[in-house]
Order: C-alpha cells, then sequence, then structure tokens
C-alpha cells in the first residue's frame, strides 16, 4: 500500500479543507454512505468513551484507596510512603492506559474506512498523489 499525500487548501472559514474521498458508495449512495459513516463514528465514539470511563472509575477508585490509606497513616513518614506509592501506581496506570486509547483510536479509524469504502474500492482519494 503507498501512502497518499494530501494537499488542504484554506478555505473562507480560515480553517483547512482536506478534499473528500471519491468512491462509488460514497458517490453513488451518498445517503446511505453518510448514515452508515454516522454509524460506525457514534460506535467508535460509544468504545471510546467506555473505555475512558473504565479508566476514569479504576482512578476514582484508586483515590478512595489513598484516602483510606492516608487516614491510618500513623506518622509523616507512612503519609508520604503512602502517596509516592500512590504516584508511581497511577503513573504506572496512566502510562498502560495510553496504548489501549491508541489501540482504540486505530480501530476507530479503520472501522470509518471499511464503512466509507465497499470491498474491492480502493479509495483513491481526489487530487492524492501517491
Amino acid at each position: 500500500m503507498t501512502a497518499m499525500k494530501i494537499k488542504a487548501a484554506p478555505c473562507e472559514t480560515g480553517w483547512f479543507a482536506f478534499p473528500a474521498f471519491q468512491t462509488p458508495s460514497l458517490t453513488s449512495n451518498p445517503l446511505a454512505a453518510h448514515a452508515k459513516l454516522g454509524h460506525a463514528m457514534l460506535a467508535g465514539a460509544m468504545a471510546f468513551n467506555q473505555e475512558l470511563s473504565r479508566f476514569a472509575s479504576q482512578r476514582l477508585a484508586a483515590d478512595a484507596g489513598l484516602l483510606q490509606a492516608m487516614s491510618k497513616c500513623a506518622s509523616l513518614d507512612e503519609a508520604v510512603a503512602a502517596q509516592s506509592d500512590f504516584a508511581r501506581r497511577a503513573m504506572e496506570s496512566y502510562m498502560a492506559e495510553m496504548p489501549k486509547l491508541m489501540e482504540q483510536t486505530v480501530r476507530n479509524t479503520a472501522s470509518l474506512w471499511a464503512a466509507a469504502v465497499e470491498p474491492g474500492e480502493t479509495g483513491q482519494q481526489a487530487g492524492a498523489t501517491t
């Protein structure tokens, strides 16, 4: 597969517009194509938000665990150790979450592309050069 070079052109809003993909499935029945794309986009957004919600719930539980641990500390040294352990585990948790979100983004992009083209279509972009 060759990479496509996409040229952006300024539009009247000041933002840059990218040319639309020109595939038979998008141009022969635009309403059905947009419905299919909309469904894929919403499904991807829901999956991404579910992962974010799962992670946020996990982090809130860890926050509550820190408060519980801190309430049991008998000295400043114990409190510092509990906070340090919490910070280390939080960093590990965030580092482990990043690849999950990137993978979900890749799946969402693949799903959108699959919705935009029918099997056998190339999805050549108007104005694109290879």
